[in-house]
């Protein structure tokens, strides 16, 4: 067990480290900040293939709210 929660640990680790490393968020914390903030929202890309974009203003029960709770939207673990 122990084992096993040390893997999915550092393959976590190895995602964020992945996702961080870009020019955008390069000595940028508040890029960072703003991104985690968004990226833990319902809608957000933490569960959705497609999330709602960041900073829309759409409300979710509007026609033209992009995320729906439909499970082919989901993200899939690999």
């Amino acid at each position: 067990m122990n084992t096993w929660k040390s893997k999915l640990a550092s393959e976590i680790l190895n995602a964020v480290k992945n996702q961080f490393n870009g020019v955008q968020f390069r000595d940028s914390p508040d890029a960072i900040r703003q991104y985690v903030h968004w990226a833990l929202k319902p809608d957000g890309p933490t569960y959705y293939k497609c999330p709602t974009l960041q900073g829309s203003n759409v409300p979710r029960d509007a026609p033209g709210y992009q995320v729906r709770n439909e499970l082919n939207n989901l993200v899939k673990p690999n």
